[in-house]
């Protein structure tokens, strides 16, 4: 089948497609099916025509979190005769609940109580709300509950902004309480932990340039702030399951990355004629590659700590441990066929010349890549 950019609006393109991108869409639909259960108790649904990354652009997925208050009470004063914190945090945690304890120190006005991140409400009584918060971890959809008490809350919200203001605290204590049950991912970190470490999470819709790989579908997608602008075939690794843990096991790496190196050919020595025409480096491993290498004991704890440091300053992290690295998107030696096994490379992305060129000239250097399975 020939390569075409399938673009927007191209119906036409619909009637070329084979048996074999027939099944492909088959096993789009059943990931979908996957995906609706796992939202189904949400009263909104995406809207990007079920594809199979529609929870990637969920309108009440947060880009980051805050603490309940506004930051002023949690930094220490200017004013160095009276450095003290405003609230003295506590956290107990039990095998089916974390509860913070936020106990004010300064109770000489009263206090607004703002939502963490962005949520849906799921339970208003007259002391408390029950909101739940969903983000994104590298690529992977996360999803906290937290119950705020005892406060009197702001009626009839249905959803809430990062730092919208849901009530006034009821006393001089605010108890917060991150639930699990069956059906949310078990996620055991305070929401003072929240604060310091996704203080910024990943909000494709936002982005200025974004590109997505879905791996079952040998698709990957070109999205201009959150506007699907172009689609590809590609190629993946020879090993097409299953995410990259180590060197030279061929398989294409899961998750959110990032470009980080930009080249032109013609490319030299013996694998150089296979890039083709470009290449474009991602941030493989990025620190939740490295995290998984170190608790397997592929790496140490100082090869570890360096990705993790260098990928929190967006750079190019190390390519040379036992996890691999070099892996990219890169246009191919001569032409493929997109027939919907394209298993070709030792783990990277390939495309076909003319569309890697095309794509080459609009993604621009820290470009978000997110790879699906």
């Amino acid at each position: 089948m020939m390569l075409v950019i399938r673009k927007i609006g191209l119906l036409s393109v619909l009637a070329l497609l084979t048996s074999a991108c027939n099944e492909q869409v088959k096993a789009g639909n059943q990931i979908n099916t996957s995906i609706k259960k796992e939202e189904k108790q949400i009263p909104e649904e995406p809207n990007n025509n079920n594809k199979s990354y529609d929870f990637l652009f969920f309108p009440h997925l947060g880009d980051g979190f805050s603490t309940p208050f506004h930051e002023r009470i949690n930094s220490i004063s200017k004013n160095k005769q009276q450095q003290t914190l405003r609230w003295n945090h506590t956290v107990t945690e039990s095998t089916t609940e974390l509860l913070e304890q936020w106990s004010l120190l300064n109770s000489s006005e009263p206090s607004s109580i703002f939502s963490v991140a962005k949520g849906i409400v799921q339970t208003e009584t007259d002391t408390s709300f029950i909101i739940e918060h969903q983000f994104l971890e590298n690529g992977k959809k996360k999803i906290i509950q937290v119950e705020y008490f005892p406060i009197t809350p702001i009626e009839n919200i249905k959803s809430v902004n990062r730092n919208q203001k849901i009530g006034t605290l009821k006393g001089t204590t605010l108890f917060t309480r991150i639930r699990w049950t069956s059906d949310i991912p078990i996620y055991k970190k305070p929401l003072q932990w929240y604060a310091e470490n996704y203080r910024h999470t990943t909000l494709p819709a936002s982005e200025n340039q974004l590109l997505i790989v879905v791996k079952s579908e040998y698709t990957i997608y070109h999205f201009e702030k959150g506007k699907l602008i172009a689609e590809f075939d590609i190629c993946l690794g020879q090993e097409p399951l299953g995410h990259k843990e180590v060197e030279g096991d061929n398989k294409t790496p899961e998750g959110e990355y990032r470009i980080t190196e930009k080249e032109k050919g013609p490319f030299y020595g013996g694998t150089g004629p296979w890039l083709g025409d470009r290449w474009m480096h991602f941030s493989y491993p990025n620190r939740f590659d490295a995290k998984l290498g170190y608790e397997k004991g592929l790496i140490s704890k100082t090869q570890y700590l360096d990705i993790e440091k260098t990928d929190l300053m967006n750079g190019k992290t190390n390519s040379y441990t036992h996890l691999g690295g070099r892996v990219g998107l890169h246009g191919w030696n001569g032409t493929f066929i997109a027939n919907g096994t394209q298993d070709l490379t030792w783990g990277c992305i390939c495309m076909q010349n003319e569309d890697i060129i095309e794509l080459f000239e609009k993604i621009p250097m820290n470009t978000k890549l997110i790879i699906l399975p």
